[in-house]
């Protein structure tokens, strides 16, 4: 591109399944990880994160590539249209019938109603601030 060559990297990766890492993430910072498999240069690596802001953070980076928009661009006429599109194109077929026998129900405990109540927690910076500011950091 424009006449700059482009670094090649050679260099062999020093690690193997097992071995704890730290990687660094723009936008995240230092995370701990262990190695789980190594192809040539690649690594595939499971992240150590108790509950915290990085774990926040690398949620956000995976599964919404940093976007905190809500807003939808379609219309209700286009969803439902594609919606249909995608029932006709799936084939069905009928099962064929078959005996069941019950089997005898055992009741099952309840959970009383605290006990399913998750208290939201109130964060003081928005995730994107703190991505901006270690991406600036970075």
């Amino acid at each position: 591109m424009n006449g700059v060559p482009t670094p090649k990297c050679d260099h062999a990766l020093a690690t193997k399944a097992g071995e704890k890492a730290r990687i660094f993430l723009a936008e995240i910072g230092f995370v701990a990880a262990t190695v789980v498999r190594q192809s040539g240069r690649f690594l595939a690596v499971h992240f150590d994160l108790p509950p915290c802001l990085e774990r926040d953070l690398l949620v956000r980076k995976l599964f919404t590539a940093g976007l905190d928009a809500t807003t939808v661009n379609a219309s209700a006429l286009s969803t439902t249209s594609a919606m249909l599109m995608s029932i006709w194109a799936t084939g069905t077929t009928r099962p064929e019938p078959q005996a069941v026998t019950p089997s005898p129900v055992v009741p099952v405990a309840k959970l009383s109603a605290q006990s399913r109540v998750v208290e939201p927690i109130k964060q003081a910076q928005s995730l994107a601030e703190v991505a901006a500011q270690r991406k600036i950091a970075a």
